[in-house]
């Protein structure tokens, strides 16, 4: 085995490690492979965060790299570029596992996507199951036959996130080992909850919530990710959590500290807003994502609020943006934005502040796309917006589309 080959190793068998990474880019770039130079700067980007200095210049550097090298990054995975991390990829799909592929063998995958109830047989032999930490079945209602084989194929898993109709089936075959657990939670919520002590981590998704159910879940100690689907309007009191969605919520219940929300959908997006600016519970919250249609009014208060100090990554998308003086009390804050459109007069030096990294929209016209690229933002390192929209050409020649316009960066990148 040649050293290129062992450093090689020594990254997929140990994929937290930099040293060998750096190292293995070191040799690369002497030799001129573009790979040294992407691992280069993925390392730099993992070692910030959006807003601090540099991070905007070494993203778009990042995202013109890929975009000169498609055959590398783009043609095979055209979809999935923002499962590169620190050089490489580090998730696949039960497709790609099981067709064995040959370079995605090359890299440190830890976790899988199922497609498919059913673990293919050709996936149970595969050296990247062996590997895996994380196996996420949400695409598609587990089969428990399937599972005995598949965690005895995978025994370095400690991570499994799955949806079905019957968890109670599920739960029991679920190896101690595996510490964080995701599902999707139906029928009897407590009874459910009551199988989860021991592990480390809990996501969980109440599909039907009733009060005996909430509760359950609110004493779960390593309660980490919660998403409610039609939420009442009390919820019993949790503790501080990491994330909490609210789906179909027309009316906001009281919060518990969470550092990132998501509130998707509502027959009163404005007066959900509102209530939202005059919590204080706002206070905690650093991402706050709102798939809400929403009027300058409601955007204006919640940016006026004293208890915004925190917020660093907002979406707005279903917003048009046409005032900059509605978003003002946050601009310096800010360091990744979304809206659902730029207005062609907005007045892009207010909104895009000295920390905002990262800009989404939907839809912008070639007037606004235009004096967006040809401005000076030097600390915006991405723009993403919709191909098929006006202004999309414009804004792709100074800010390549190589990440998915809509995608969540917590997913990868």
């Amino acid at each position: 085995m040649g050293a290129m080959d062992e450093l090689l190793r020594a990254i997929v068998d140990d994929p937290g490690a930099d040293e060998p990474r750096a190292v293995y880019a070191d040799r690369l770039i002497e030799a001129g492979d573009p790979h040294g130079e992407l691992i280069r700067l993925q390392l730099q980007l993992a070692r910030l965060r959006p807003g601090d200095d540099g991070f905007g210049a070494l993203l778009a550097a990042q995202d013109r790299l890929v975009a000169a090298h498609p055959e590398r990054w783009l043609a095979p995975r055209a979809r999935r570029v923002a499962w590169l991390r620190r050089g490489f990829y580090w998730r696949a799909t039960i497709d790609e596992v099981a067709l064995a592929d040959a370079e995605l063998a090359r890299h440190p995958i830890v976790a899988i996507d199922v497609f498919d109830a059913r673990a293919p047989d050709a996936l149970l032999g595969s050296p990247l199951l062996l590997r895996a930490r994380t196996i996420d079945f949400f695409y598609e209602d587990v089969d428990p036959e399937a599972l005995p084989a598949l965690f005895a194929h995978a025994p370095r898993l400690t991570s499994f996130h799955f949806s079905t109709d019957e968890p109670l089936a599920v739960l029991p075959l679920v190896p101690p080992s595996v510490a964080a657990l995701g599902l999707n939670v139906s029928g009897d919520v407590a009874a459910v909850c009551a199988h989860l002590s021991g592990r480390r981590r809990l996501s969980l998704r109440v599909l039907r919530p009733d009060e005996a159910g909430l509760a359950a879940c609110a004493r779960l100690a390593d309660l980490a990710e919660l998403a409610i689907v039609r939420p009442p309007a009390a919820l019993p009191s949790f503790p501080p959590l990491e994330s909490l969605r609210l789906v179909h919520c027309d009316r906001l219940p009281p919060l518990p500290p969470v550092r990132r929300l998501e509130i998707d959908s509502s027959f009163d997006g404005d007066g959900v807003v509102r209530a939202l600016a005059a919590d204080p519970a706002l206070a905690a919250v650093e991402e706050l994502i709102l798939a809400l249609w929403l009027s300058p009014d409601s955007v204006a208060a919640l940016a006026r609020s004293p208890f915004a100090g925190r917020l660093r990554r907002l979406e707005l998308r279903g917003f048009r943006l046409e005032d900059a003086e509605v978003l003002a009390p946050l601009v310096p804050q800010l360091t990744t934005l979304t809206v659902g459109a730029l207005g062609a007069a907005l007045d892009l030096e207010r909104v895009l502040g000295p920390r905002l990294a990262m800009l989404t929209f939907i839809e912008a016209d070639e007037p606004v796309a235009r004096r967006l690229a040809d401005g000076h933002f030097p600390a915006l390192g991405r723009v993403s917006t919709v191909s098929s929209q006006p202004g999309a050409a414009i804004i792709a020649e100074r800010w390549p589309q190589v990440w998915a316009p809509l995608g969540d960066p917590d997913r990868g990148g």
